[in-house]
Order: C-alpha cells, then structure tokens, then sequence
C-alpha cells in the first residue's frame, strides 16, 4: 500500500465539504477516497490558530515541511562540524562523542546523525578517521564464567 499525498484539489474539496455541508469526516473521506484518519491528521497538523483550515496555506505549509525534510544536515554548523572533526581525530567513536557533547552543554547531536554524516562525506568528514568500535562493556568470558565444555549449566536442564 503505497502513500500518496493529499492534492491541492482534495485539499480545496475538503475544504469545502467541511465548510457547506454537514457530513461528517468519515462520510468526506469515503467521497475523497482517503483514510479518515488521513484527513484528521490533515486537519490538525493544517488548522491556523482558530480551527480555521485553509486549502492554500495547507498546501504551502507541506511544501515547506517538505523542502525542510529534503536538506538533510542544514541544522548542523561549521563549529558543530570543526569540533566533530576534531573528536573523530582523537579516535572518539560517534556514541562518545555525541554523549560528550550533550554533557559538555554543547549542540546536542545525536550518534546516528552523526553516522549519516560520515557515510554521507559531509563536509569531508569520512576521510577524517576511521570510525572506532565502541568497546563492549563485559566479554563473554566475564559474562558467563569460565565455563569449559560440557559445563555450561544452560544446556543442563537445571
């Protein structure tokens, strides 16, 4: 099932409907051929300050959303990218570097965005260094004992 946007059309039909006619959402979503929680969404995330929904101020405000979305780091800046440069120098993987910098009170960053930067060569970052394993916090041996073979008491039924 694929997911398709509400037109500028459906849009000013809602619009519509919603103002000279008495139906209900669900009764509107079944002329539109749309979801009724498709059109709620819609009415909620598009009405202005006094529940008021305008089709044309809808539209332009999913073309912004939209136009946001696609520009993928535009949140992050230059110092944000000069001090990631300089962590990934020290050989500091994107999980400490990330949770540095939340506890230092700087730009709170998360790892994973930190990762699509790298994958993404944003600003040359991928070439800075590679990216460090993050060290596991118990080894297995630590974890389950020294166990020799046969000795394992999970295969033992106790």
């Amino acid at each position: 099932m694929s997911y398709t946007q509400l037109t500028l059309y459906e849009r000013q039909q809602l619009h519509h409907l919603r103002t000279t006619t008495d139906l209900s959402l669900r009764a509107i979503a079944v002329k539109l051929g749309r979801n009724p929680s498709s059109l709620s969404r819609e009415l909620d995330r598009n009405c202005s300050g006094e529940a008021v929904y305008l089709p044309d101020a809808a539209q332009a405000q999913m073309q912004a959303r939209r136009q946001q979305s696609q520009s993928r780091f535009s949140g992050v800046t230059e110092t944000c990218i000069a001090e990631l440069k300089e962590r990934l120098q020290q050989y500091h993987s994107p999980e400490q570097i990330s949770g540095r910098l939340r506890r230092e009170g700087q730009v709170a960053i998360s790892h994973e965005r930190i990762y699509q930067m790298i994958y993404a060569n944003h600003s040359r970052l991928a070439g800075v260094s590679e990216i460090p394993a993050t060290r596991p916090t118990q080894t297995t041996q630590a974890r389950w004992g020294n166990l020799k073979a046969g000795a394992d008491s999970r295969s033992r039924g106790d």
